[in-house]
């Protein structure tokens, strides 16, 4: 009597993991339209999972440059460098994983500014800074390149005279 209770649970227990293997072979085939978009979007470039997020010492900048740029203007962080050039591009400049500290942008999304922060309290940050090049193909697309030092103040009207001498090449300092 005990052989046979023991041969009916080890039965049941087959049939419930059969069952919970059927099910998630099911599953895998039926996945709805926007999770498989989704995957694909995801895979389809190098994005940090962070990319919307501003470290602690940009944020002090962030808030002045909201203030400093008029309000038409839309400022988005780390702005990934491939993105601001045509699709067909992208790959043959090889400006995959290269990130801008700001891009400041049209209600259009169409780009006017980048705005590259540079920190030269840590050696880490000569790691990660465009190469002259890099930044002459982006001025090549007409979108001029400022950099800026981190600090802990900024000025707003100094950082409007900032942008202006960056957005106008012909701005002359008076």
């Amino acid at each position: 009597m005990v052989v046979v209770i023991i041969v009916v649970i080890i039965v049941i227990i087959a049939l419930a993991i059969y069952a919970v293997m059927l099910n998630k072979g099911l599953n895998r085939g039926t996945r709805n339209v926007e999770s498989v978009e989704l995957d694909e979007r995801r895979h389809s470039m190098k994005v940090s999972r962070v990319s919307g997020f501003i470290p602690s010492k940009y944020r002090a900048f962030f808030d002045v440059l909201k203030t400093a740029m008029p309000a038409q203007y839309i400022i988005l962080p780390n702005i990934a460098v491939e993105l601001l050039f045509q699709r067909s591009n992208r790959r043959e400049l090889k400006l995959e994983g290269q990130y801008v500290s700001f891009g400041v942008f049209t209600k259009d999304f169409q780009p006017v500014l980048v705005i590259d922060l540079k920190d030269f309290t840590e050696a880490t940050d000569l790691v990660f800074r465009l190469s002259e090049n890099e930044k002459q193909l982006i001025r090549n697309l007409g979108i001029p390149v400022m950099e800026h030092e981190i600090r802990d103040n900024y000025s707003v009207d100094e950082l409007r005279r900032a942008i202006a001498k960056a957005m106008n090449p012909l701005y002359a300092d008076r």
